[in-house]
């Protein structure tokens, strides 16, 4: 009534606390704060709106007044150009590989092998890179590959004949099936699981799970396999991380209260070399980091506090966040990033279909 905004949010705050099972008030008491702030042109409208689509699912006028807020502050700059195309679907899709800075192949794992193999995009021709066995003990591809900047070479995640990961590298050689690979990173104590090459080629990034259930984020040198933690966690880890172009900086998504949702994900920003660290993206909503873009001055990512899970872009400098992220597509699903190509196409996985659960009876004296 009188225009003191301030004094109004603090109204609705209370309301908010002393409203107890009455979570009609509650909402509405949300919705009219999170009006104040925008008026005050506060950033912490958004997140209010996002309280009350995650908190507040049952109060259905006020979710769809959230909703429609988000969504104007979050509309897409027009004619921005940005398109989808499949380049591979079916069965034998896996989607744990990187397209190569060129953009015309796929690394993948061929399971049948089991291999590391990659796909020329344009033609659907597979060669192997890796071979692997079934036989025992089974060796096999493991999780990530990523092509090295230059494109002849690949970094993987191997499953060894001594029963534990390890990092590899094996060159690419067009034409032939296999190739010599050469072992990284060895450790018993240590599973590692390489992100990315360093613009540069020298080192390799990953995130290391030790035995004692602590993880790390390393750099594990090309020429030596010697091994540098930039940043030590307890239980938790970090999700996808990457190099900026420049190779200045790593950006990566972590759960960042302990006692908080497992879906909670905040995305940071740390020196190459450990000595600084910012937050880029706080809030309270599942945001996942997808990949710093090949100009270097955005960062794309994940988020799904409008409801959906949607595509998002934030400008970034010198390491640290420049004004409101901006959405750039809706309703992108539960992707898997499998990451930038030079020319700024981002490649991704999504996994389609349905699941059925069976059961089945099993003999435990016989098996």
């Amino acid at each position: 009534v009188t225009g003191d905004l301030r004094a109004a949010i603090d109204s609705y705050r209370k309301i908010v606390a002393r409203a107890g099972a009455n979570r009609e008030i509650a909402a509405q008491a949300l919705v009219r704060m999170a009006e104040c702030y925008q008026k005050l042109e506060d950033a912490q409208a958004p997140t209010i709106y996002a309280r009350l689509i995650r908190d507040f699912s049952d109060q259905k006028d006020a979710v769809a007044i959230a909703r429609a807020r988000l969504n104007q502050q979050a509309a897409p700059a027009q004619g921005s150009g940005i398109s989808t195309r499949q380049v591979w679907t079916g069965r034998e899709v896996t989607t744990y590989g990187a397209p190569s800075p060129d953009g015309r192949f796929l690394t993948h794992v061929d399971w049948a092998t089991p291999s590391l193999a990659i796909r020329e995009l344009a033609t659907g021709a597979t060669r192997r890179v890796i071979n692997g066995s079934w036989e025992d003990p089974p060796t096999f591809p493991a999780g990530p590959s990523r092509f090295s900047p230059d494109g002849r070479q690949v970094v993987l995640v191997w499953f060894n004949e001594k029963g534990f990961h390890e990092i590899r590298v094996a060159p690419v050689n067009p034409g032939t099936a296999g190739g010599a690979a050469r072992v990284l990173y060895r450790n018993e104590e240590v599973d590692p699981y390489p992100a990315e090459w360093s613009p540069d080629g020298k080192s390799i990034l990953a995130t290391f799970y030790r035995k004692d259930r602590t993880t790390q984020m390393a750099l594990v040198s090309t020429d030596d396999g010697s091994a540098k933690v930039l940043k030590s966690f307890d239980w938790r880890s970090p999700g996808n991380m990457g190099f900026s172009p420049d190779g200045r900086y790593i950006a990566y998504d972590f759960p960042p209260n302990v006692d908080g949702p497992d879906r909670d994900m905040d995305i940071f920003v740390v020196a190459a070399d450990g000595s600084r660290e910012v937050p880029l993206i706080q809030h309270p909503a599942a945001d996942k980091l997808l990949g710093w873009a090949p100009d270097g001055k955005h960062v794309l990512f994940s988020s799904d506090r409008t409801g959906t899970t949607d595509a998002w872009l934030i400008e970034v400098a010198d390491g640290s966040p420049v004004g409101q992220p901006q959405r750039v597509k809706r309703d992108i699903g539960r992707i898997q990033p499998m990451g930038f190509a030079r020319n700024g196409s981002f490649y991704y996985g999504l996994s389609a279909g349905i699941r059925d659960i069976h059961v089945a009876r099993l003999d435990p004296a016989t098996g």
